[in-house]
């Protein structure tokens, strides 16, 4: 079972231990460790905000990021 690497893109990743509770993994292309978390993208928080059954909150929760706002200029 290989996670993508979120730096890469590499499959050639191995389970690296914890962290604070988080799978850890290691990418032997980059060699470069990253958490068995779901990435962010852009296309993923239009998408489910888009379908209008999530807030941001819950997405910032889902995600386990901040749900900071950024005005645009």
């Amino acid at each position: 079972m290989a996670k993508i690497c979120f730096f890469c893109g590499s499959k050639r990743t191995i389970r690296r231990g914890h962290s604070n509770g988080v799978q850890r993994w290691y990418c032997k292309d980059c060699n470069r460790y990253f958490s068995g978390r779901q990435q962010l993208t852009a296309d993923k928080v239009i998408d489910l905000y888009s379908k209008g059954n999530m807030r941001v909150s819950d997405i910032a929760e889902r995600f386990g990021v901040s749900e900071r706002r950024y005005t645009a200029d």
